[in-house]
Protein backbone atom coordinates (compact mmCIF):
# COMPACT_ATOMS: atom_id res chain seq x y z
CA UNK A 1 0.00 0.00 0.00
CA UNK A 2 1.46 3.37 -1.06
CA UNK A 3 1.81 6.06 1.57
CA UNK A 4 0.05 9.32 0.77
CA UNK A 5 0.48 12.92 1.82
CA UNK A 6 -1.66 16.05 1.69
CA UNK A 7 -1.40 19.65 2.79
CA UNK A 8 -3.83 22.37 3.78
CA UNK A 9 -2.57 25.91 3.24
CA UNK A 10 -3.91 28.17 5.95
CA UNK A 11 -3.33 31.90 6.39
CA UNK A 12 -0.26 31.59 8.60
CA UNK A 13 0.82 27.95 8.27
CA UNK A 14 0.98 24.93 6.02
CA UNK A 15 -0.57 21.95 7.84
CA UNK A 16 0.41 18.58 6.34
CA UNK A 17 -0.29 14.93 6.87
CA UNK A 18 2.48 12.74 5.49
CA UNK A 19 3.02 9.00 5.38
CA UNK A 20 -0.72 8.41 5.54
CA UNK A 21 -1.47 4.71 5.76
CA UNK A 22 -5.06 3.47 5.77
CA UNK A 23 -5.92 -0.12 6.73
CA UNK A 24 -7.81 -2.03 4.07
CA UNK A 25 -11.61 -2.12 4.49
CA UNK A 26 -11.61 0.01 7.66
CA UNK A 27 -11.33 3.65 8.65
CA UNK A 28 -8.15 2.97 10.66
CA UNK A 29 -5.16 5.10 9.68
CA UNK A 30 -1.92 6.64 10.84
CA UNK A 31 -0.09 9.75 9.62
CA UNK A 32 2.76 12.06 10.56
CA UNK A 33 1.87 15.71 11.20
CA UNK A 34 4.03 18.48 9.75
CA UNK A 35 3.59 22.22 10.15
CA UNK A 36 5.58 24.53 7.90
CA UNK A 37 7.74 21.58 6.84
CA UNK A 38 8.66 20.45 10.38
CA UNK A 39 7.42 17.17 11.87
CA UNK A 40 5.61 17.98 15.10
CA UNK A 41 3.78 14.74 15.85
CA UNK A 42 1.41 12.13 14.50
CA UNK A 43 -2.22 11.04 14.52
CA UNK A 44 -3.90 7.66 14.44
CA UNK A 45 -7.38 6.23 14.38
CA UNK A 46 -8.03 2.56 15.14
CA UNK A 47 -11.30 2.59 13.17
CA UNK A 48 -13.39 1.93 16.28
CA UNK A 49 -15.13 5.29 16.58
CA UNK A 50 -12.58 7.49 18.30
CA UNK A 51 -11.52 10.90 17.01
CA UNK A 52 -8.59 11.92 14.84
CA UNK A 53 -6.64 13.91 17.39
CA UNK A 54 -3.02 14.99 16.95
CA UNK A 55 -0.39 13.59 19.29
CA UNK A 56 2.14 16.37 19.84
CA UNK A 57 4.42 17.41 22.69
CA UNK A 58 3.37 20.30 24.91
CA UNK A 59 5.86 22.49 23.02
CA UNK A 60 3.66 22.26 19.89
CA UNK A 61 0.25 22.40 21.59
CA UNK A 62 -0.09 26.22 21.07
CA UNK A 63 0.69 25.77 17.37
CA UNK A 64 -1.98 23.07 16.97
CA UNK A 65 -4.46 25.27 18.84
CA UNK A 66 -3.64 28.18 16.49
CA UNK A 67 -4.24 25.98 13.45
CA UNK A 68 -7.50 24.67 14.86
CA UNK A 69 -8.67 28.21 15.67
CA UNK A 70 -8.13 29.17 12.05
CA UNK A 71 -9.81 26.00 10.77
CA UNK A 72 -12.93 26.73 12.84
CA UNK A 73 -13.44 29.88 10.76
CA UNK A 74 -14.29 27.63 7.79
CA UNK A 75 -17.32 25.47 7.06
CA UNK A 76 -17.62 22.30 4.97
CA UNK A 77 -20.65 22.30 2.67
CA UNK A 78 -22.56 19.04 2.28
CA UNK A 79 -25.74 18.41 0.32
CA UNK A 80 -28.00 15.52 1.26
CA UNK A 81 -31.55 14.75 0.12
CA UNK A 82 -31.94 18.20 -1.44
CA UNK A 83 -30.85 20.02 1.72
CA UNK A 84 -27.59 21.88 2.30
CA UNK A 85 -25.68 21.45 5.56
CA UNK A 86 -22.57 23.24 6.78
CA UNK A 87 -20.16 21.60 9.21
CA UNK A 88 -17.74 23.73 11.18
CA UNK A 89 -14.17 22.47 11.03
CA UNK A 90 -12.45 21.15 14.13
CA UNK A 91 -9.01 19.54 14.20
CA UNK A 92 -10.70 16.12 14.31
CA UNK A 93 -12.85 16.92 11.25
CA UNK A 94 -9.96 18.54 9.34
CA UNK A 95 -7.70 15.52 9.80
CA UNK A 96 -10.48 13.13 8.78
CA UNK A 97 -11.33 15.12 5.66
CA UNK A 98 -7.66 15.39 4.69
CA UNK A 99 -7.12 11.62 5.05
CA UNK A 100 -10.22 11.00 2.95
CA UNK A 101 -9.11 13.46 0.24
CA UNK A 102 -5.56 12.09 0.09
CA UNK A 103 -6.24 8.41 0.30
CA UNK A 104 -9.55 7.94 -1.48
CA UNK A 105 -9.57 10.91 -3.87
CA UNK A 106 -5.79 11.14 -4.63
CA UNK A 107 -5.59 14.84 -3.79
CA UNK A 108 -2.37 16.45 -2.64
CA UNK A 109 -3.87 19.76 -1.46
CA UNK A 110 -6.95 20.14 0.71
CA UNK A 111 -8.91 23.40 0.46
CA UNK A 112 -11.00 24.49 3.39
Amino acid sequence: MAKKKIKAVLTNHVFELRNIQVAEETTAFSADIFVDGQRIGYCTNSGKGEGNFPMVSNDYRPLIEEIEAEATQHFHKCELNGKTYYFKYTMDFLIGMMVDAAYYKNKSVYKL
